[in-house]
């Protein structure tokens, strides 16, 4: 008998130096590329990128993987009942691996014959998350257990709660439980509720197959989340009473619009911005904060506006429907740049073009004020004389240019505030012919235009191509004294530490005009919004009587329709057309097609704000004078009709009316000092 034992014994330990053999071997061989605990404390898991608008609402999540981290505090207690009860009811008295629960399962496979119930714990799922493949193998079994048991050893019970409930993938996109919660239910993560947090557990056995239950087939969802809840009463997390309380609810789920996201040309544009800077990892995977100038409620008023006018447009369209009306809105801040709204077509899913910033049209007579800015830059005045009459001039090719204005009719000569005020083609050109294109460019580029120009004289006409988002902002250069102001979109850029890694208040700077120009010019862009003027429309048709500038744009053939105006606190542009440059159909100019999207955005957008009503600043050292309308000299009281103009000092007339005083038979007019008439 002693020697039975002492055989029994030596086989023993003869088969316990090969079990420790064999399991020293797998350890070795299996253990070769695990991560070490340095990588472990290392590890960064994939964060989503936020943009934020200028009120620090998320409008858009930029992700590999949609994951936003929250910290165990903010993760509510149930879900993690919930998944203990689910997945792992010994978790908090295994080392990683749970052996019992090993033999146990395989004991029920045989049985069943099948596959029929598994034994990785909580930590073997984050380990298989986090660092190994999802294919099924001895091996990667194997690997999931001994870096499960490394998790253990490097973190707490809490600590691996949370990374697997930031970690694992919920289906429809969302990474996390924070991603989880605002796709399903429209919360953040520490508001769900106990039925809430059984369904997410829920979803996690088949992120890939269990969300299409939701809608395929809700009363099958609602089966299995309520045996979730009977599970957490047989482990004890809740009572028999509270569960069915909350088996009494609704799914209660979060019905998706299909819509692409709130201000989606925005959002790209900023998108392709942080690339081009950061990077892809950075902004798939980095989790950075981008907060943005977009207002959501302009932008929304933009998008209605548009839209509205473009379905419109598009009912009279004689083009098959294959070939859309498009258009483009840009609202700026005009002091800072600050990019409020921006639309850059009609369905950003049909069309990923961004016509605000990317599509080259030609402007029109909305290049006409950069051209008169030059001018009375170099010492033309809003009182001197242009002839509008008709122009022949050669051209290279040996072909004669015959311009016109858009009503086919000549008014002689007008000054040069009424021939920007009435949009006068001839006398426009005959202003360029004067100060020559070669002057003009220098003060396009200075505010802000990049597109490429052409020194030629139909210039005047529009003829160089630029954006809607240049040419807005060249307009903000008027009533912001002169400063062009670089459009911006990104305020504040901050890693996934909160470090910030960008910041600023408003995009570069530089004077293009001086104030006096600006100020001069910004009082005539003020007269194409009076009666007479081609920007009245706003006025008489659509109520909006702020003080404001503006003017209107419209390409031969009626292809591009434009306008692009400005208040002393929003400057906004307008364009429609087709991307085609098909015609829009006759007299579909930029007073009949874009004025009214951007005097209704315009009126709305203050209205709403609550912006107050006030004036362009105007420099002190701008000289203000009250002039005879006839002899556009100092006027005095015997003038019959005065008007108020603007000069930049040293340009303002200094003789005073000789035509109307004392003994001339013309009694003393009625005083009209301040009042501007055109």
């Amino acid at each position: 008998m002693g020697r039975f034992w002492k055989k029994l014994l030596l086989w023993t330990l003869i088969w316990g130096l090969v079990y420790s053999a064999a399991l020293a071997g797998i350890v070795l061989y299996f253990g070769r590329d695990l991560p070490s605990l340095e990588q472990l404390e290392r590890f960064r898991p994939k964060l989503a990128t936020l943009i934020y608008d200028s009120e620090g609402k998320v409008v858009k999540e930029l992700a590999e993987e949609r994951r936003v981290t929250v910290p165990f505090d903010q993760i509510p207690e149930e879900f993690f009942d919930a998944l203990l009860a689910v997945e792992d009811r010994e978790f908090y008295h295994h080392n990683g691996v749970n052996f019992l629960a090993i033999v146990r399962a395989a004991l029920a496979n045989i049985s069943a014959g099948r596959i029929v119930e598994g034994a990785s714990t909580v930590t073997q799922q984050l380990a298989r998350n986090l660092f190994l493949s999802f294919k099924v193998s001895l091996s990667r079994k194997i690997r999931e257990a001994l870096t499960a048991i490394r998790i253990e050893r490097a973190y707490t019970k809490e600590e691996i709660l949370e990374m697997y409930a930031n970690q694992v993938y919920f289906g429809r996109g969302a990474w996390g439980i924070q991603a989880a919660a605002r796709t399903y239910f429209d919360k953040d993560a520490e508001d769900l509720t106990l039925e809430e947090c059984a369904l997410l557990v829920w979803l996690l056995r088949s992120p890939n197959r269990y969300p299409a239950l939701l809608q395929l087939n809700p009363e099958v969802a609602l089966r299995r989340r309520n045996i979730v809840l009977d599970k957490m009463v047989d482990f004890g997390a809740i009572s028999r009473e509270r569960a069915e309380e909350a088996k009494a609810r609704p799914l209660g789920l979060h019905t998706a619009s299909g819509k692409v996201g709130e201000a989606p040309y925005f959002v790209e544009y900023v998108r392709q911005y942080l690339m081009e800077k950061y990077g892809s990892d950075m902004v798939y995977k980095g989790g950075l904060r981008v907060y943005t100038t977009l207002n959501t409620t302009l932008q929304g008023l933009a998008e209605k506006f548009l839209l509205e006018q473009l379905a419109k447009l598009q009912a009279e369209s004689p083009y098959p429907d294959s070939i859309p009306v498009q258009g483009a809105l840009v609202a700026l801040e005009t002091h800072t740049g600050h990019i409020l709204a921006m639309v850059g077509g009609r369905d950003f899913k049909e069309s990923q073009f961004n016509r605000a910033v990317q599509a080259l049209r030609q402007p029109g007579s909305a290049f006409k004020p950069i051209i008169y800015a030059a001018a009375v830059d170099n010492g033309w005045r809003t009182i001197d004389t242009l002839l509008d009459v008709p122009i022949t001039l050669p051209m290279p090719d040996g072909t004669v240019w015959r311009p016109e204005n858009y009503d086919h009719t000549f008014l002689g000569p007008i000054t040069l505030r009424e021939a920007i005020k009435k949009s006068r083609n001839l006398a426009t050109i005959r202003l360029l012919m004067d100060i020559q294109p070669q002057t003009v460019i220098p003060y396009a580029r200075q505010m802000g235009i990049t597109s490429p120009l052409r020194p030629v004289y139909s210039m005047a006409l529009g003829t160089n191509e630029v954006t809607l988002l240049e040419l807005t902002a060249a307009y903000c250069t008027f009533p912001n004294g002169g400063v062009w102001v670089e459009p911006t979109a990104v305020l504040r850029v901050e890693d996934r530490e909160g470090r910030t890694l960008e910041e600023r208040e408003h995009g570069e700077e530089r004077e293009a005009l001086s104030p006096e120009t600006a100020a001069v010019m910004v009082s005539l862009l003020e007269s194409v919004m009076e009666p007479g003027g081609t920007g009245y429309g706003a006025r008489k048709w659509y109520g909006f009587k702020r003080p404001a500038g503006g003017k209107t744009g419209t390409t031969g053939n009626f292809a591009d329709a434009w306008f692009v105006g400005f208040t002393p606190q929003i400057a906004c542009g307008v364009w429609v057309g087709y991307d085609q440059k098909l015609s829009l159909g006759p007299r579909k100019a930029g007073a009949a097609v874009a004025l009214p999207v951007w005097a209704r955005f315009m009126k709305a957008a203050h209205d709403t704000l609550g912006l107050p009503v006030v004036d362009f600043r105007m420099p002190p050292t701008v000289v203000q004078l009250d002039l005879c309308a006839e002899t556009m000299k100092i006027a005095t009281p015997y003038c019959p009709k005065v008007v108020h103009e603007v000069f930049k000092p040293g340009t303002e007339p200094t003789e005073t009316c000789d035509l109307h005083r004392p003994g001339t038979g013309r009694r003393p007019a009625p005083s009209r000092r301040g009042k501007i008439e055109f």
